[in-house]
């Protein structure tokens, strides 16, 4: 994919989401101190008190953020709204993908399903807005190892002709502190672009996701996990 010369004059809209869980749904504790400040302005959904932390932890840095509340049965609905299948439907075929070790819950799961439901349904409701990308809030290399993000990759790349960047961070890996680090995971990134590019990826992903949803939905279903 080509580079733009330079990256655009103003940063894009940064969505991203924490739906506090309880702690045995989840694979370790957050903190926001350094994860949520990546210098951009941020579009946060989830539950209180959680995105009232990122929001302050990031206006103690100067960082404008904007919170909006969902909680996990409005994401459920809003995902399976974007998929086009039922709610209940989507829960079990989630449920169906608990993994002790990796994803220790069906609401885990969703969420990571969510990210490109959640953001097509922002950008559709403010179309004036060119760019945005989308940040995983809960870097846990950086709460234990006490590091900030890199710069924002949008700061030397820019995709174009259509295309969306991602961006797998060094260590961004939430099982890196277990010595299973993966090169490829895309947990712990950034991904972004133009809305129309944006927009198309998440009709594709939820065609995609449909298909899965149904089958793992089916009567009997035994097969590969989401």
């Amino acid at each position: 994919m080509p580079r733009t010369p330079a990256a655009p004059s103003e940063p894009p809209r940064v969505l991203s989401l924490f739906i506090e869980l309880p702690r045995g749904a989840v694979k370790h504790g957050y903190s926001f101190q350094h994860a949520a400040k990546v210098p951009a302005p941020y579009l946060v959904y989830g539950t209180q008190p959680a995105i009232g932390r990122i929001a302050a932890a990031r206006a103690a840095a100067g960082l404008l953020t904007e919170l909006r509340e969902i909680d996990i049965g409005g994401l459920r609905n809003l995902s399976a709204a974007s998929l086009g299948v039922s709610p209940a439907a989507l829960e079990l075929a989630a449920r169906r993908s608990v993994d002790a070790t990796h994803c220790p819950s069906w609401e885990l799961v969703l969420i990571w399903l969510s990210k490109l439901p959640l953001l097509a349904t922002a950008m559709r409701a403010e179309p004036a807005l060119p760019r945005w990308a989308w940040v995983d809030v809960g870097f846990n290399v950086y709460r234990v190892l006490r590091r900030r993000p890199p710069p924002a990759p949008w700061t030397r790349f820019w995709p174009r002709g259509g295309g969306v960047a991602v961006a797998r961070n060094q260590g961004g890996c939430h099982n890196e502190l277990r010595r299973t680090n993966f090169s490829a995971c895309i947990i712990g990134t950034f991904f972004y672009g133009e809305s129309a590019a944006l927009l198309r990826l998440a009709q594709l992903f939820f065609a995609r996701a449909r298909r899965y949803v149904l089958r793992m939905a089916s009567p009997g279903y035994a097969g590969p996990k989401l």
